[in-house]
Order: structure tokens, then C-alpha cells, then sequence
């Protein structure tokens, strides 16, 4: 086997089991996602006002914060259920799943008891308009209902991933995504406002979360939620990781989540619906490319299991291309085009969030460098230093929104985000990271700026100069994101794969094609 030969198989060997099936239903699952929220937001925006959707969008993130009550299970489970089933201990992996889900119904419990006082707090922290303060209060309950019950049941999910059965759990979320957007319309088109609103989006979860623990159970070939499955043994276990990963997620939470409450408190509540909005467009490269980013979470913990150590660098190095591969051009894509794409997408009312988008979409850039290295730390069962770095994020980045959204308004907390995250990532996490996979940073930057600083360059002068020449509509800013994707790909494919990459991509195109 000659040099182009041996890089090309390195290419294959080093992805994830699955790799095509898991990351075509992830982003099947991504699509349908942004494409519920791209077109039922402009759609809530105007059925229920800019105050309505404010409360809709306040509610929203001020629950999720409660969803930290899930502490850390979630990621624990996947990484035992993955190596157990490495292992082919089916009778310790029912344990694990049973002896999470029971344990997390003490924090769903503790949830339902407070969901009247969060009720009662909520429009009396936000300052919610009198015509309004009812329909809120209602929502929180439906919402914290939701949230209770997912807690325990999200572990059917978490299940899923463990096996690598990305395709059931995106199936079981894309339908129920589904009917609860057409029940939206219909209620929204019935002059219906934020009560009926909550009670579908209660209804549909409940079903979607009895979904995944159906296939769950068929799976695993049992009814785990017997008292027989439950293990105190594994409790501590459990806890030891799942305590550094809820650290972790409640720094992810301050950093990703808590910005639209920040803006709410200093600006108010139409000027958090502008920032919310501009939120929704800048999560689009976010959720793309963490698509592409989880599927290495169970892998490295197969490999881990499997004591497969080199095959755990080279995962390192293919994710963390893969997910440059798709962070970059979207965001590119996004910073150029979002004036025009918020313009069509909600009205003008709204292009004061282009440089929210600007700020957060760099944001993601500079986080995707580490993402696919913690989430193979993180299953590996490194989890201590990478939840302090994350701390130390969401350390500096909280007061940094509150004083520069106090100095340049809600532009200032999106920026804030953008600073801590360069600090931060630069300077700890990704030096750490990077020392633990006995990968050199500097090769690594060097590496992904030689692939796509050019590509990125080329790309954003074709959106630029389209920008400039007039893009107005939806079709038109589709068309030109179309044209700086394209543009963007192509320059990669010169700059950023090696001559064995290209080979390999040629004969997968071409398979007929003379060598």
C-alpha cells in the first residue's frame, strides 16, 4: 500500500462507527429543527407581538436553566452505556439506565414542588406588562411541568446515543417537532395566544419522550424501569462524572442561554425579543456543527473501553477538522448576509441583531476548535479540568455582558461572549486539550488556518460584493449563501485536503475514474 493509499484509509479509520448514518440523521434532525424555527418564528413574531413573543422567548430560556437539574446524568449515561455495551454487559448497561433514570426523578420532584413560585416570580423579575402577567404565570407551569417530566425520561435519550442510534432518537424528535409546530399554526391562526401555545408544546413532548423510551426499552429488551435494574453501586459512579458535567452545563448555560435574561433586565423586553431573534440565526452554526461534534462523545468512549488509545488521537484530529469544516463557512456565510437574512426573515424591525449575529457567530468559530476534543475528554472520563475552564467562561463572560451591555447596549453582551470565549479557549482549554491528546496546538492552528483562511477570505468577498450589488429576500439571501458556500468548498477542496484526500474524494465521486 503506497503513502496516498495509507492517508486515504487513515481518513475512513479514524471516523466514528456509523459515522455516515449517525451524521445524515443528525443533520436531518438539524434541518427539520432550524426549519421549524425559521419559519415559526416571524410567524409567533407577528401572532403574538413583539411583548408576547418577548414573554414566549423569556420563559423559554428562564426554564432551561432548571434543566441543570439533570446533573450531568445525561453525558455519564452516554459514556457507560457505551463502553458497557462495548463490553456486551447488557446486565449492567439495563443497570445504568434505570438507576439514572430513578435517581433523577428526586430533582424532577423538587421541580413540580417550585413550579408555582417560579410562576409567581416570573413577571415580577421580568417587569411583564399587566395584559400579559396571567398568560406568563401559566406558561411557567406548563413549561416546568415539561421540563419535570423530561428530566428522568431524557434518559431513554441519552440511551440512544450510548448505542450510537442517532437515527431513532432524531426520528422520535423530528415528529414530534413536527406536530407541535402544525399545532402552533393552527393556534396562532386561531387567534390563539401564549396558554394554548404551552399546553401543545407540553402535549407533544410528553409524547416524543414516550417515544424514545419505547425504543429504548425494545432495545435493550427490557422494562428497565423496574425496582429490580436499580444499582446503589453505580449511584457514586455515576455522580463522580456526572458532577464535573453538570458544572460544565451550568457554565455552557451562562455562556449560551443566559444572555436573553441579561438583555431583558438591562433593556427590557422588546429589546430582548431583537436579541433573541438575532440568538435563533446565530445558533444555525452551533447546532451544525455540533451535529457533527457529538458523534465522537460515544465513539471515544467505545475506543476508551476498547483501550484503543492511538485511535483516540487520530478522532481528535479528524473531528476537530470536520468541525472547522462546517463552523466556518456557515459563519462566514452568517456574519456577511445577516442583515439582509433578518430583514427577510422577520422584517427590519429586527436588522439591529446583524451584529449579535456577527459577535456570536465568531463566538462559535472559536469554540468549535475545542469542541470535538472535550467531547472525546468527556468520554474518556476527563471531565475535571475542561467543567473548571468552562468556569472560568462563564466567569468572565457574565459580568463582561452586564458592563458592556450597560455601555453599548445588547450588541455589548453578544460581544462579551465573543471576548471571553477567544480568552479563555486560547489560553486554557484548548493548550490542555490538546496536551492530553498529545496533539501540538500550534500544528493544530496551523492546520485548520492554511484550510480555511483562504477558503473563508474567498467567501466572504463573493457575499460582500453580492451584498453590495443589493440582496433583498429570501430567495436572494438563499441564493447568495448558496454562492459563498460553493465558493467556500471549492477553495477548500484545493487548500485544505491533502493530495490523498482529494484522491479518495475523486474515486468516491468517480469510482470508475482510471488511477
Amino acid at each position: 500500500m503506497d503513502r496516498k493509499e495509507d492517508e486515504a484509509k487513515t481518513v475512513t479509520t479514524s471516523l466514528p462507527r456509523h459515522f455516515g448514518r449517525n451524521a445524515l440523521s443528525n443533520y436531518a434532525g438539524v434541518g427539520v429543527s432550524l426549519i421549524l424555527a425559521l419559519g415559526l418564528t416571524p410567524i409567533m413574531v407577528r401572532g403574538l407581538g413583539p411583548e408576547g413573543y418577548g414573554v414566549w422567548g423569556l420563559a423559554t430560556s428562564a426554564i432551561q436553566y432548571f434543566g441543570l437539574l439533570q446533573l450531568g446524568f445525561g453525558g455519564a449515561v452516554v459514556r457507560y452505556v457505551a463502553a458497557e455495551h462495548e463490553r456486551r454487559d447488557t446486565r449492567r448497561l439495563r443497570s445504568v439506565v434505570a438507576t439514572a433514570a430513578f435517581s433523577l426523578m428526586v430533582p424532577a420532584a423538587f421541580l413540580l414542588l417550585i413550579s408555582p413560585g417560579l410562576a409567581f416570580l416570573f413577571p415580577r423579575i421580568f417587569d411583564i406588562p399587566d395584559s400579559l402577567v396571567v398568560p406568563a404565570m401559566v406558561v411557567v407551569v406548563l413549561m416546568t411541568i415539561d421540563l419535570a417530566c423530561s428530566l428522568p425520561s431524557d434518559t431513554f435519550g441519552t440511551t440512544l446515543i450510548g448505542l450510537q442510534r442517532y437515527d431513532l432518537l432524531n426520528l422520535t424528535v423530528a415528529g414530534t417537532s413536527l406536530a407541535q409546530a402544525v399545532a402552533w399554526i393552527v393556534v396562532i391562526a386561531l387567534g390563539g395566544g401564549l396558554i394554548p401555545l404551552g399546553v401543545c408544546l407540553l402535549g407533544f413532548s410528553l409524547i416524543g419522550q414516550f417515544s424514545r423510551y419505547l425504543l429504548a426499552r425494545r432495545i435493550l429488551g427490557a422494562n428497565v424501569l423496574k425496582r429490580r435494574y436499580f444499582d446503589r453501586k453505580l449511584v457514586w459512579p455515576l455522580l463522580s462524572m456526572s458532577g464535573w458535567l453538570a458544572v460544565h452545563e451550568v457554565a455552557a448555560t451562562v455562556i449560551g442561554q443566559i444572555d436573553g435574561s441579561v438583555v431583558g433586565i438591562i433593556a427590557g423586553v422588546p429589546q430582548a425579543a431583537v436579541y433573541i431573534v438575532g440568538l435563533k440565526l446565530a445558533n444555525l452554526t452551533s447546532s451544525l456543527t455540533s451535529a457533527v461534534q457529538a458523534i465522537f462523545y460515544p465513539e471515544a468512549s467505545r475506543l476508551a473501553a476498547a483501550g484503543d488509545h492511538e485511535g483516540l488521537r487520530r478522532t481528535v484530529f479528524t473531528g476537530t477538522r470536520m468541525s472547522m469544516a462546517v463552523a466556518v463557512p456557515i459563519s462566514v456565510m452568517l456574519a456577511v448576509l445577516a442583515k439582509p437574512a433578518l430583514d427577510a426573515w422577520v422584517g427590519p424591525g429586527y436588522s439591529s441583531a446583524a451584529v449579535v449575529v456577527v459577535y456570536l457567530s465568531g463566538g462559535v468559530v472559536v469554540t468549535s476548535m475545542v469542541g470535538t476534543i472535550v467531547a472525546v475528554l468527556n468520554g474518556m472520563g476527563n471531565v475535571k479540568l475542561p467543567a473548571i475552564f468552562a468556569v472560568v467562561e462563564a466567569g468572565l463572560n457574565l459580568p463582561l455582558s452586564i458592563a458592556l451591555g450597560l455601555t453599548i447596549g445588547f450588541q455589548g453582551v453578544a460581544l462579551a461572549t465573543l471576548i471571553a470565549a477567544f480568552i479563555v479557549i486560547f489560553g486554557l482549554t484548548l493548550p490542555y486539550c490538546c496536551r492530553v491528546a498529545q496533539i501540538s496546538m500550534m500544528d493544530l492552528i496551523s492546520v485548520v488556518a492554511r484550510a480555511h483562511l483562504p477558503p473563508a477570505i474567498a467567501a466572504g468577498c463573493v457575499g460582500l460584493l453580492l451584498v453590495h450589488g443589493g440582496v433583498s429576500g429570501l430567495l436572494q439571501v438563499a441564493a447568495a449563501g448558496a454562492a459563498m458556500l460553493v465558493t467556500y468548498a471549492t477553495v477548500l477542496f484545493v487548500t485544505g485536503l491533502s493530495s490523498a484526500e482529494r484522491s479518495f474524494v475523486f474515486d468516491r465521486v468517480l469510482p470508475g475514474r482510471a488511477n
